[in-house]
């Protein structure tokens, strides 16, 4: 429940101020929400869980969650078009590197919030507010146990053993996902 309390607040938060260019970053006593009874939410995710939280927000708040959902790199584009007139209030990714594209498209305003920040560790989120991350995602290695023994492959640099050059099935290096795991190994 306490997490769906701060998904709540977050995403009453991140309103303020996740899309759009302002002249000064927005405080959680002045909802852009409240304003029009309405978030605009753009979302790169595909998950009914999400549907299921906008619906309980929605009941909780009254505030009416609208919804479009698109691959990042169609909503970063469609943003750009819309430009200063995007209705977009609120960005939901499943990448912090596709929310760096957004932030670096200048898309992306800060958000100053105390409870964000005392509930969401530094590590998850950009240091100057332009994004928190609400969620983790599990890196994990799948084989075949007829061809491999259980503890053969234990992380990601084992993958990179002679045994199994040839052997390895993942998405493209320049696939966003992989981007953000190398850049998480590397540091």
């Amino acid at each position: 429940m306490r997490l769906f309390k701060i998904l709540q607040f977050s995403i009453a938060v991140c309103v303020l101020a996740a899309c759009g260019q302002a002249d000064r970053a927005p405080d959680a006593s002045s909802p852009k929400a409240a304003s029009n009874g309405v978030i605009n939410v753009y979302s790169a995710r595909h998950y009914e869980s999400d549907r299921l939280l906008y619906k309980a927000f929605e009941a909780e708040t009254g505030i009416k969650v609208r919804f479009r959902e698109g691959n990042p790199s169609g909503l970063l584009e469609t943003m750009k078009a819309e430009g200063d007139a995007s209705p977009a209030d609120l960005i939901i990714s499943a990448d912090a590197g596709t929310l760096w594209r957004f932030q670096d498209a200048g898309l992306l305003q800060p958000v100053q919030s105390d409870a964000l920040e005392a509930a969401i560790p530094a590590k998850y989120r950009e240091p100057e507010g332009h994004w928190f991350g609400l969620s983790k995602r599990a890196r994990i290695i799948a084989y075949d146990p007829a061809r491999l023994e259980l503890n053969e492959t234990t992380d990601y640099a084992s993958l990179s053993d002679e045994n199994l050059k040839g052997e390895i099935c993942m998405r493209s290096s320049a696939n966003i996902y992989n981007l953000s795991l190398m850049a998480e190994l590397i540091d």
